[in-house]
């Protein structure tokens, strides 16, 4: 599983140098949409990564919109 910031969370697969599919690519039960590839990787959504989205969202630009509205807690001054 690996997580992108504004896509979500995914599961990553390696991909066949041979056959350019992944090794694994879900179960009848467990039903895996492809949404991209990379040069190695094959990436994937299933049931429980959209759980997950919908669970925590978009953590890293939420923490990064958090971040924006703090004020500064330490001074980088010199003490002495």
């Amino acid at each position: 599983m690996i997580y992108f910031p504004q896509i979500g969370y995914l599961i990553a697969m390696p991909m066949d140098a041979e056959t350019g599919q992944s090794y694994w690519e879900g179960t009848e039960d467990d039903q895996w949409e492809k949404m991209f590839t990379s040069d190695h990787m094959v990436y994937y959504k299933n049931s429980q990564m959209e759980e997950m989205d919908t669970q925590f969202g978009d953590i890293y630009t939420e923490i990064c919109g958090q971040l924006s509205t703090l004020s500064p807690i330490v001074s980088f001054a010199d003490p002495f």
